[in-house]
């Protein structure tokens, strides 16, 4: 668990240090996606069935 840590916040210094912001936020975005759906596997899974419902209908109307 720590390596994966440190390799992430190696990640993003490198990616910061490289100008690249837009990839660095959207990096730090998985990241927190990630530790969500390991805390929240239901809940997640009842916004995917969510969406899935709301493109339908859009998708069909």
């Amino acid at each position: 668990m720590w390596q994966l840590a440190l390799t992430t916040t190696l990640s993003v210094s490198w990616h910061i240090t490289s100008g690249n912001l837009h990839l660095n936020i959207a990096l730090l975005r998985d990241i927190v996606a990630g530790i969500s759906v390991y805390e929240q596997p239901s809940t997640l899974t009842t916004t995917r069935t969510t969406a899935s419902s709301a493109s339908r209908e859009t998708i069909y109307h």
